[in-house]
């Protein structure tokens, strides 16, 4: 139990920044949340290719690859993946993987580091053990 007033937790305090107009009335990322974390400009500090920030030499690319979350709801609608996936190729390994949880960046060293990267998804659907895989596992 916080000490003291809970209206001053971190909930409360920033709660109202999140009150924004519907997304699709608004025009960026930065016009829903303009207070609050916004992934475009934190994958553009990483040196990412965005729609603000184009940088044809990174070899991965921020966008909106899971817009109304039909990929995954477990995954933000905006992700960063390989320049040339298609999103064919992305419906395809969705499918393979468990919940839907494609490969997608987490963390990107930038041009500093040569585009150094972690990513994250999940095990593929038919398990680990049966050593099944797919073509984009290769």
């Amino acid at each position: 139990v916080y000490p003291g007033d809970a209206s001053r937790l971190f909930a409360f305090a920033h709660g109202d920044a999140l009150k924004a107009p519907s997304p699709e009335l608004l025009s960026s990322p930065e016009d829903r949340h303009p207070a609050v974390y916004c992934p475009e400009r934190e994958f553009e500090r990483m040196g990412i290719d965005t729609p603000s920030q184009t940088n044809p030499k990174c070899p991965w690319v921020f966008q909106r690859a899971n817009a109304g979350y039909e990929l995954c709801t477990s995954y933000p609608e905006e992700l960063v993946v390989p320049r040339g996936w298609a999103t064919a190729d992305l419906a395809a390994i969705a499918k393979f993987r468990r919940k839907g949880r494609i490969p997608t960046l987490s963390w990107c060293g930038g041009p500093d580091m040569d585009y150094a990267s972690l990513w994250r998804c999940s095990q593929p659907e038919n398990g680990f053990k049966k050593n099944n895989s797919c073509p984009q596992d290769q």
